[in-house]
């Protein structure tokens, strides 16, 4: 019983999770910095790339 009601409780905030974040277009780890904003390169998605590079 315990487990259907913690089923139940994540699927409920899943739910509510994706309805409030739906319109968002950014990467969901952005930090709000406005650096994309700026000139359109994510500061962190930027690093990641630099790193794949160097591999």
């Amino acid at each position: 019983m315990g487990w259907l009601i913690l089923a139940i409780v994540f699927g409920v905030t899943t739910y509510f999770w994706v309805m409030v974040n739906r319109d968002k277009g950014g990467p969901s780890h952005c930090m709000g910095c406005g650096k994309c904003d700026k000139d359109g390169v994510c500061v962190l998605k930027k690093g990641m790339n630099e790193e794949r590079v160097k591999k």
